[in-house]
């Protein structure tokens, strides 16, 4: 069986991976932060993070103090002594047993988006015989508030920077906007945000962009909102200010009014006047510091001025943090999340973030990002966690008894990367991989299925909404198509909707799979998509030759 790849197809250059020490605790903050930092790995004596080869893994496993559920993080492709490495370097995370990481996927944390990884068992050569290691590759005791106060200002600015990008109307200007923001230093970033979100309301003066970037460094400063104290927002907030803002006055009679509010002296005025729109904003930010508050604000009889609640729904992401974000969020656009990983890191380590990895496919309606290695490489991740039953023991099957087996003996394939009881998820061998047309991969990689998963695999082949004749549906390609579908219909079908033409699989039940159907489904299905390309390259041979004569 061919392996899965480990080379950079972009550069050419084979790696050899390095391996952290991490425990599963530390890993879930890890995995929800995007970001491997010195405090949540196993450190050197110095304090450096402690990396090693595959040869020195079994110095690690030596007398020492018990660690639960340790775990390594391999890593291809990075900068170790770095202060910080995004999560895109990671390559597999390590456990002893199966049944360890099995245990952790099953629990369903919210924020972490466990299948953007893949998860693997230790070498049995290097197995942990009494899950003790070195003193010197000692974890540092998980302390979320110090972990917080370290990098809640990091987290805040990318919960902004996602506001951002998700609530820009022109798709197009996605990456434009990431850009800003790629930059190592990271109080200029505070002011190239601030600066832009003034230009954005033309009413306002030039204190704006200061008044934005003093009130989000108040953010920052604040422990978030579970010690929400809002007279102490406020004169955090005015206490900030420059001494010659022009427009102290107006800020020191706002301030009093928003006291008697949040004493409630006064009531709420109504903010649909967009006049002064920051400190609107903010007036009505410190009232409702979460979005779901200021969302159920937009809905009531007084809502406030578009602008205004706007700009107070981007200061309630910013006091949140990043990592609020759900697990879903995360999978469904996983272009955006490696790259957070990469924008802080490149703050920590002074390094402009590159977005050299950034794939924007131009083809999806909605325009997503996507991490071209994560995606390229890897192959296929599922779009949600493994649906997990118990049974009457309490233990956790994950498997059809047989599946994994007809996947392990196919010679279509590489590895499997994750199985529940709808089907199960594989990376298909790289030389079958990439005879498929570029297009087919992206559409793949977008289905989270570089390979197959018998219940759900489909893939579309044709976008009716682009205008290009080379994509459109001819009645060549449409006769083509009906042939195709036809003579594999026993496990293929052509599905069609308002859309995109989709060449979907059919799977039977899971219960009467057989390893000839399974495959006999995977090979056809192939195929039938390198057909497809190969047909395509002849037909445009043809149109070059029927040109020719013409001319």
């Amino acid at each position: 069986m061919a392996e899965s790849l480990t080379v950079d197809l972009f550069s050419g250059i084979e790696t050899k991976p390095r391996y952290l020490l991490t425990s599963a605790r530390h890993l879930l903050r890890i995995l929800d932060q995007g970001l491997i930092v010195p405090d949540l790995v196993g450190q050197t004596s110095e304090g450096g993070i402690a990396n090693f080869e595959e040869n020195q893994l079994s110095l690690v496993w030596q007398s020492g103090t018990p660690l639960s559920r340790p775990a390594l993080i391999e890593i291809n492709n990075s900068e170790i002594d770095a202060g910080s490495i995004p999560l895109a370097d990671v390559s597999r995370i390590l456990f002893k047993s199966k049944d360890e990481y099995e245990d952790l996927l099953c629990r369903g944390y919210e924020n972490v988006p466990f299948c953007l990884f893949k998860f693997d068992t230790l070498p049995e050569s290097k197995l942990i015989e009494n899950s003790t290691i070195r003193a010197e590759f000692f974890l540092p005791k998980l302390d979320q508030r110090a972990l917080s106060k370290k990098y809640r200002h990091f987290d805040s600015a990318i919960a902004g920077i996602n506001y951002l990008i998700f609530s820009n109307k022109k798709e197009n200007e996605i990456l434009e906007t990431i850009k800003a923001y790629c930059n190592s230093d990271f109080r200029k970033n505070i002011e190239s945000i601030s600066s832009q979100l003034a230009s954005q309301f033309e009413k306002s003066d030039p204190t704006t962009p200061t008044i934005i970037s003093t009130y989000l460094k108040v953010l920052i400063e604040n422990e978030g909102n579970g010690s929400w104290v809002r007279e102490q927002i406020i004169d955090n907030f005015v206490r900030a200010l420059p001494d010659n803002l022009s427009s102290r006055e107006d800020i020191a009679a706002w301030s009093s009014m928003v006291k008697d509010i949040s004493r409630g002296i006064r009531d709420m005025p109504v903010l649909n006047d967009e006049k002064n729109i920051v400190l609107r904003a903010i007036l009505l930010h410190i009232q409702n510091p979460d979005e779901n508050s200021i969302n159920r604000m937009k809905e009531s009889p007084s809502a406030p001025g578009e602008a205004v609640s706007w700009l107070a729904g981007f200061f309630a992401a910013w006091n949140y943090g990043y990592a609020s974000l759900l697990a879903e969020e995360k999978i469904n656009h996983p272009g955006l999340f490696f790259l957070y990983g990469e924008i802080i890191s490149g703050w920590i380590n002074k390094k402009e973030a590159s977005l050299d990895h950034l794939y924007r496919d131009t083809d999806d309606v909605n325009t997503k990002l996507y991490w071209r290695e994560k995606f390229m490489l890897d192959c296929i991740r599922e779009t949600i966690s493994p649906s997990v039953e118990e049974n009457d023991q309490g233990c956790t099957e994950l498997e059809k008894p047989g599946l994994v087996e007809y996947a392990q003996n196919s010679k279509l394939v590489a590895s499997i990367i994750n199985s529940n009881k709808q089907g199960i998820a594989l990376k298909l061998r790289a030389d079958l991989l990439m005879q498929l047309p570029k297009n087919t991969r992206i559409a793949l990689a977008e289905q989270q299925l570089y390979g197959a998963s018998l219940v759900t695999m489909k893939v579309k082949i044709i976008d009716l909404k682009v205008k290009s004749q080379k994509e459109r549906l001819t009645k060549e390609k449409a006769i083509e198509l009906l042939k195709l579908s036809y003579s594999t219909k026993d496990v293929l079908r052509i599905k069609m909707d308002n859309s995109s033409v989709y060449l979907e699989a059919i799977a039977c039940p899971i219960e009467t799979l057989s390893q000839d159907y399974f495959d006999e489904t995977l090979s056809v299905f192939i195929n039938s998509l390198i057909s497809l390309k190969s047909n395509k390259k002849k037909g445009t041979k043809r149109a070059k030759s029927s040109s020719r004569k013409k001319v």
